[in-house]
């Protein structure tokens, strides 16, 4: 655990690269296997590199994590309507848009929006920072590493675009679901496998919890190590 406290104490210094590890609340939570992950693969080992876990709703008590101060909640002033985004995918984007521009603000390079529920691959560490070294950041709007939002990464300066065109949407968009050329010039890098590991089971929405669900939005959950990237 002491080497769990170093990577979380040392994540706030000026990176070049910043896994921005962000978490809530859930019936049972993956945080600790998630970090696991990023022990496991010795994050804090490379230079330059950095791990800020950002909880968004104060459910955990583990030290070094970054709790927002002033958290902004969603309006839930009408019934959560089919094809539109729900109540709780709207305070994901507010979440999850005030967790990046917390990460961007020590960060010099790319800023790397990681789940909670999502754990690094074999090696993952080291090829994600080594794969965004080689990107020109200005001709780069986003690089994702898996099928889903986490490993979705930003050049630090363009975060604010990213954030404002997601709230920009609230109502009408998940913040996974983006088209960017509507807010930067750039292009979208999409590495040839994936790699991170959805392990978890448990949704912090519950209706994504049903066995229908599941059942409808599988082949999108159940991504591993190595799956092609399409």
């Amino acid at each position: 655990m002491w080497l769990l406290l170093l990577v979380l104490a040392t994540a706030r210094a000026v990176s070049h690269t910043t896994f921005c590890l962000v978490t809530a609340s859930r019936r049972v939570s993956y945080l600790d296997t998630t970090l696991q992950s990023y022990e496991r693969e010795r994050v804090w080992a490379h230079d330059g590199v950095g791990l800020v876990v950002v909880d968004v709703d104060n459910s955990t008590t583990l030290p070094g994590v970054y709790k927002l101060p002033h958290r902004a909640l969603a309006p839930c002033d009408g019934p959560d309507v089919e094809g539109i985004p729900s109540c709780k995918t709207r305070q994901s984007t507010l979440d999850i848009t005030s967790a990046l521009r917390v990460c961007a603000e020590s960060t010099s390079g790319w800023v790397v929006l990681v789940e909670d529920d999502n754990t690094l691959c074999e090696g993952a560490a080291e090829e994600i920072v080594d794969t965004l070294a080689r990107l020109d950041w200005r001709k780069t709007s986003m690089a994702k590493f898996s099928p889903s939002s986490t490993g979705m990464s930003f050049p630090a300066s363009k975060v604010g675009a990213y954030a404002d065109y997601s709230l920009g949407r609230l109502r009408t968009h998940p913040h996974d679901v983006t088209r960017i050329e509507d807010w930067d010039g750039g292009s979208l890098y999409k590495h040839p496998r994936c790699l991170f590991k959805h392990v978890g089971q448990v949704s912090t929405q519950e209706y994504r919890n049903s066995e229908g669900f599941r059942a409808m939005y599988s082949k999108l959950r159940d991504y591993g190590c190595g799956q092609e990237m399409h």
